[in-house]
C-alpha cells in the first residue's frame, strides 16, 4: 500500500468519525429535548454509587430542586428519613445496578420537605 493510499484511508476514516460524532450530537440533543418536555414526569439518572448524573425539567417541577443543585448529589436526598434509616436507598440502587433499573412505590421528599406518594422506575 502506498503512502498516498494510506493517507486517503486515514482521511476517509476521519470523515466517517466526524459524521458519526455529528449524528451522536444530534441524537443527544434530541433526547435532551424529549426529556425536558416531559413536565409531568421526573427523569433522574444516577451512577452506580447513587450520585445524580441527570435531572430533568420534570424532576425540578415535581421535587423543587433545580438541575444545578442536584447534579452530583446523592439520590438519598429524595428519600424520607425513615427510608434512609431502613437502607431503602442502598437496596434500590443495588437493584438498579444489578437489573439496570429500580421500581418503587413510596413516599418521596420535595425540596421544601413536603412528602408525596409516587410510583417510580
Amino acid at each position: 500500500m502506498s503512502l498516498h493510499d494510506l493517507s486517503a484511508q486515514v482521511t476517509s476514516l476521519r470523515n466517517e468519525v466526524a459524521q458519526l460524532q455529528e449524528q451522536l450530537s444530534r441524537s443527544q440533543q434530541h433526547n435532551r429535548l424529549v426529556l425536558d418536555s416531559a413536565f409531568d414526569y421526573a427523569v433522574i439518572t444516577a451512577d452506580a454509587s447513587g450520585r445524580i448524573t441527570d435531572w430533568s425539567e420534570g424532576a425540578f417541577l415535581i421535587f423543587g430542586w433545580n438541575k444545578e443543585e442536584m447534579l452530583g448529589q446523592s439520590l438519598q436526598q429524595i428519600f424520607t428519613p425513615e427510608d434512609r434509616a431502613d437502607g431503602v436507598p442502598e437496596r434500590e440502587i443495588g437493584g438498579a445496578v444489578s437489573r439496570g433499573r429500580a421500581d418503587d412505590d413510596r413516599w418521596h421528599l420535595r425540596a421544601d420537605g413536603q412528602r408525596f406518594w409516587a410510583s417510580g422506575v
